[in-house]
């Protein structure tokens, strides 16, 4: 009977226990649970704020980014006043896309590198998660513990420029979570999900950052649970404790957690137990531990209450508990009483109406709403009076409790004035902008130049201006429909890919040399200036567009003047130098010819000295017709111009050519009938077109075709070819075309050049084409050649043309020279050639006498009654008084005296009245009986 009253009280006594525990545990749990709320509330509102912190800073940050208008050491200070109303911050700090420091709170960290740092990798890698708290870590200049809580910030165009980060004070949780009196051995935790330990209270350094997440929390968690309890070992302390988990609604990556150990929260309840046991042994003892446990159990849920209500006065926010029906407060705590200013009596008299601003309506309406539902509301855009009567901007977040046994709302408060009045700054900012914008678009409208703006990733024209629309000859709506590639010829394209690598939003970047297309398809020349910008918050380029053709056709036509002046200079220096050389070498070339003809007229000449004295006098001869070609390139040689008929020319010098080219070389005439007459020296133009000829067959070495044209070209049929002195005019076209190897562009560039050759040596002296050109330009044409390498050479001879007809050629008899017996005063600065001549006309009968120089020809002039019958001069003589000059005085003050010239160089001489040196005995009698005959006709 005992035993089994033993065994009966044994078993009601575990039961006891056993139900006594599970209610402890369950009292906890609640309580811990009712902590976890408030705890959950408070780290929400802390997120909210940070997050709400770092959007406005990168609000201000773009727009003042966007106006131009970053200054670090401003942005530092406004950050510095930004956090000393926010308790949970310790510094503020924007980072660059290379993770250095631009502007902080905190002085002296701007440069710092902060790359390394796993936010920053995070946000970096992750730029689309723009919010995110990190994992706790020391800074690097105070040491302490830091939370960091994250922005990406992203260009417009998506770019990755950098991260806004808010140092949070771990601490800040430590004194919102923990009230005076708390339950002994509770603990208070802040995780993320991946199972890293954010915060806990009490503070626990070791544990910062580290991953001690339950398992059985994880599986819960990944199970999709909100909230609950459970009992676990800790794996912070290893002791045995009593959780209960809340997961952030708003922030769900996150999960508050509130623990006690076991041993504090069954503490009583072994008390109890032990009671318990002492009844068993004692059956009376059993009622006395139950009342005893009763009145515990009852102290313990009141102080339970007691430590509620501690928590809600020492919430750092203002709070009320209204009642749901009368709207009345029946809690304050003391934010709320230091943010309005009344007392704790005078707020437990008020209704919520007696904080409304006027005109807030609205918001009794909302909180009523809301304390009909059971979730969280939040209220924004409300407006509560103090007790001084000033005025502030608040948001309300409620929640519906039961505050007993009433039916409750629980309503937190924060002032937003500075925040509103900061985004209506902001708001300015941006009117602001749009009104420099739309400034800066007209601007743009009425450029005087063409503008376009294009996407820098598409290409697509964004904007054109109405210069643009000028230029191009399209619509704006066609213009706005390409891209910038459609405005270059396709081979063009690839060339301006890469050139576009180099356009900076720093520096504007020249193009020059670029080939743009017109509506009707036409290129034209320009000049691009572009720039990188951003254009209705799109990556763009804005280009500058300049039409410089004309430009460009100005500088070329002046970059063919100056060569052309080059040419003529260089022309004219040599043709110093081979006029002054061949006037002295003449000399003495007269002097010898004069000497073999005065030899080979003696009596009694053994016939083979005189065939010597003959090959003597052709061997000057062919030395004087050296000095005639270095004449003819420099244009100073002595011309004889004739009325010609270039068919005529062209079909005899053609019978000649038929020999010299050779069979490998098939010549074609092209004559056109009825061809005008040109006043050219026949002998020089025979000459030049044989050298041509013969230049055309050795460029056709292993055979081709050789084509002679001859055609009339009228002064209106087209623009005369660049360079010639012929406009207006109607000229006659000699043209030379071969089917030869021809001439690359540097070669053809010195085509004209004195002694430039592309022969072998000892096979041309390089005085061909230019002894042609200088020719054709003294006969006032002009000459042009074309050529391409493979394809042959065109060479175009430009003859003024004629009104006058073509003479028949005048036959001089072989026998005997003309003589007679008149008066003639030579005049010659060299001795030997004046002795010279003088003797040779001596002895053809006439009277001769001499001067050296002009001022003695005048003298002697002066010393005769009759005036002298002939005055046979040299052209180029020394002192102030040359040939032409003595001529003009002599014939103005001896009108009857003929006068006829000679030289061995003349520029600008009268042809028909030159003897040019050297010259045989019969050119000098024939020259001196004309020049007398011609005065007496």
């Amino acid at each position: 009977m005992l035993a089994t009253y033993a065994a009966m009280s044994a078993s009601v006594v575990a039961v006891i226990l056993y139900q006594l525990r599970a209610d402890v545990v369950v009292s906890r749990q609640h309580t811990l649970t009712a902590f976890a709320q408030l705890s959950d509330e408070q780290t929400t509102r802390t997120f909210q704020n940070v997050e709400q912190t770092l959007e406005g800073i990168e609000a201000q940050l773009l727009a003042s980014m966007r106006l131009g208008i970053v200054d670090a050491n401003s942005l530092g200070a406004e950050l510095r006043r930004l956090i000393e109303g926010r308790p949970f911050l310790r510094a503020v700090t924007v980072l660059d896309s290379a993770g250095r420091v631009l502007f902080s709170s905190e002085k002296g960290v701007v440069g710092l590198d902060l790359s390394d740092r796993a936010y920053f990798v995070d946000s970096r890698s992750h730029p689309e998660m723009q919010f995110q708290i990190g994992t706790p870590l020391r800074s690097r200049t105070t040491g302490e513990w830091l939370l960091p809580a994250t922005r990406s910030v992203r260009l417009s165009n998506g770019e990755f420029a950098g991260v806004i980060v808010a140092s949070v004070d771990p601490l800040f949780f430590d004194r919102v979570w923990t009230v005076e009196n708390t339950i002994k051995g509770q603990a208070t935790a802040l995780w993320r999900i991946d199972g890293a330990m954010i915060m806990r209270s009490p503070f626990a350094e070791q544990a910062m950052g580290g991953t001690t997440f339950s398992p059985e929390l994880t599986r819960r968690t990944t199970a999709g649970s909100m909230q609950g309890n459970f009992e676990i070992a800790s794996r912070v302390d290893g002791e045995r404790r009593l959780v209960a988990f809340r997961r952030l609604a708003d922030f769900p990556t996150f999960i508050i957690t509130v623990t006690q150990t076991a041993d504090q929260a069954l503490k009583s309840w072994r008390h109890i137990a032990r009671l318990a046991v002492a009844g068993w042994a004692i059956s009376l003892a059993t009622l006395c531990g139950l009342a005893i446990w009763l009145v515990a159990e009852w102290n313990a849920r009141r102080a339970e209450q007691d430590r509620y209500l501690m928590l809600f006065d020492a919430n750092s926010y203002p709070m009320a508990v209204l009642d749901r029906a009368s709207r009345d407060l029946l809690a304050v705590n003391d934010a709320a009483l230091q943010e309005y200013g009344w007392s704790r009596e005078e707020a437990l008299r008020m209704s919520a109406s007696d904080f409304y601003a006027p005109g807030n309506v609205l918001e009794e309406v909302a909180i009523r709403e809301a304390g009909g539902s059971n979730r969280d509301h939040i209220i924004t855009g409300q407006r509560h009076r103090r007790k001084n009567g000033t005025i502030i901007d608040v948001e309300l977040r409620s929640r519906p409790i039961l505050f007993g046994d009433v039916p409750a709302t629980l309503v937190m408060t924060q002032n937003v004035t500075g925040q509103i009045r900061a985004e209506q700054e902001r708001q300015v900012a941006e009117e602001e902008l749009r009104e420099s914008q739309q400034r800066y678009r007209t601007l743009f409208e009425a450029a005087p130049y063409a503008a376009l703006v294009t996407d820098r990733e598409t290409l697509r024209v964004l904007a054109a201006n109405d210069a643009a629309v000028k230029l191009y000859g399209r619509s704006r709506e066609e213009l706005l429909a390409l891209t910038a590639e459609e405005f270059y010829i396709p081979e063009d394209r690839q060339a301006m890919r890469r050139r576009r690598r180099e356009f900076s939003a720093d520096v504007t970047t020249v193009l020059q040399g670029v080939r743009h297309r017109r509506q009707d398809g036409s290129l034209m020349s320009v000049e691009m200036a572009a720039r990188l910008i951003e254009y209705q918050h799109r990556a763009a380029a804005l280009t500058i567009v300049t039409d410089v053709g004309e430009r460009l056709r100005m500088e070329q036509a002046r970059e063919v003047a100056e060569e052309q002046l080059r040419q003529a200079q260089k022309m004219e220096v040599v043709g110093q130098l081979t006029g002054g050389v061949a006037h002295d070498f003449n000399n003495l070339l007269t002097v010898i010819l004069a000497n073999a003809d005065e030899v080979q007229e003696e009596e009694g000449l053994d016939s083979r000295v005189k065939a010597r004295l003959e090959q003597i006098a052709k061997a000057v001869l062919r030395a004087s017709e050296l000095t005639g070609q270095l004449l003819a390139f420099s244009r100073k040689q002595a011309l004889n111009p004739k009325a010609t008929d270039l068919n005529d020319l062209v079909a005899t010098t053609g019978k000649l050519l038929r020999r010299t080219l050779g069979r490998h070389i098939s010549l074609i005439v092209d004559l056109a009938p009825d061809l005008w007459t040109v006043n050219i020296d026949r002998a020089q133009l025979e000459n030049a077109l044989i050298n041509l000829c013969v230049n055309a067959r050795d460029a056709t070495p292993v055979g081709g075709r050789l084509v002679i044209q001859s055609r009339n070209i009228g002064h209106d049929a087209g623009a005369a070819p660049a360079g010639a002195d012929i406009e207006g005019r109607d000229y006659v076209r000699l043209s030379v075309e071969d089917t030869g190897t021809g001439m690359p562009p540097d070669v053809l560039s010195k085509v004209f050049e004195p002694f430039f050759t592309t022969k072998d040596v000892g096979k041309g002296s390089g005085l061909g084409l230019s002894m042609v050109y200088g020719f054709i330009k003294q006969s006032g044409g002009a000459i042009t050649i074309d050529s391409e390498v493979g394809r042959g050479t065109v060479v175009n001879l430009y003859l003024p043309r004629s009104d006058q007809k073509v003479e028949a050629g005048a036959n001089y008899p072989g026998a005997a020279m003309p003589r007679g017996s008149e008066r003639i005063l030579v005049v010659e600065d060299e001795p030997q050639v004046r002795r010279q001549v003088a003797q040779q006309l001596r002895s053809l009968g006439y009277d001769v006498a001499e001067a050296a120089d002009g001022a003695a020809a005048l003298a002697a002039c002066e010393a005769v009654e009759t005036p002298y019958a002939l005055l046979l001069t040299d052209v180029v003589m020394p002192g102030t008084l040359d040939g032409r000059a003595l001529a003009e005085e002599v014939v103005r003050r001896w009108p009857g005296t003929s006068v006829a010239f000679m030289s061995g160089y003349s520029e600008g001489a009268v042809a028909s009245s030159l003897l040019t040196k050297p010259f045989r005995k019969q050119d000098l009698a024939r020259h001196v009986r004309n020049a007398l005959d011609s005065a007496t006709d």
